[in-house]
């Protein structure tokens, strides 16, 4: 139950009104799904788990047999459904396995109209709220994609991954996978439990200083201040 709340408090968080504890609500003893979002027009159904493993296909099906009870019952309404998963609960977040849905969950998911939400990716986006680079309407249009939801907007674009890090942890070196990037350009990154934004202002290619960089160089970014070799760089 605890986690349960804590997802209210998230959604609440970001922006989201109405959100409804349902087993405050239970008029008998047939399970429910855990929350509720209600409008006017909508209900999204909110399934939470908690796994020491990986997200099962009981899960899953919880969350459709909820669906269709709610399509019968409330014909007037758009009924979208939501699994929020806590998977590998007792490794810390960064190391746990990702995505924590397999590609047939996946697939499923994105046939049957539903979204597959793990808490850290939850947690991501409500670190990126935080930071200003997400909003509302960014988090609320990803938990009505069906499949499998992403804190980092699917119009971001990773530079590339990082090779080797220098002076401190704050030279990046990585192969830019991405068509150009140049001086001036404002880049994202997520690095372990820190998110913040630069504007890039000095590259280098083979240890030469660079303007501008294409798609398939080599490049040296000095950051604003120490990364993760695991870090995730992205230009907007």
């Amino acid at each position: 139950k605890k986690l349960e709340k804590d997802i209210k408090k998230v959604l609440e968080l970001v922006g989201f009104n109405n959100v409804i504890e349902m087993d405050k609500k239970l008029e008998n003893k047939n399970p429910q799904e855990d929350l509720q979002i209600v409008s006017d027009s909508e209900i999204m159904l909110i399934e939470v788990k908690g796994h020491n493993g990986m997200p099962s296909e009981d899960d899953c099906q919880a969350l459709l047999k909820y669906i269709n009870r709610n399509m019968r019952k409330h014909r007037n309404k758009e009924i979208f459904g939501v699994l929020v998963v806590n998977h590998n609960k007792t490794i810390e977040p960064v190391k746990r396995i990702c995505p924590a849905f397999s590609k047939e969950q996946i697939r499923d998911a994105e046939r049957d109209q539903y979204c597959l939400v793990s808490t850290w990716e939850l947690y991501q986006a409500v670190r990126l709220f935080q930071t200003g680079l997400l909003s509302f309407n960014d988090i609320n249009t990803e938990l009505h994609t069906a499949g499998l939801f992403q804190a980092v907007p699917r119009s971001w674009k990773n530079i590339g991954k990082i090779d080797r890090l220098y002076k401190s942890n704050e030279i990046a070196c990585l192969i830019l996978t991405i068509e150009e990037l140049k001086i001036g350009d404002e880049i994202v990154v997520v690095s372990g439990n820190d998110y913040f934004v630069q504007v890039i202002d000095e590259m280098q290619v083979n240890s030469e200083p660079r303007e501008l960089v294409v798609n398939n160089e080599p490049v040296s970014i000095k950051m604003i201040k120490p990364i993760l070799k695991s870090a995730s760089i992205y230009i907007k």
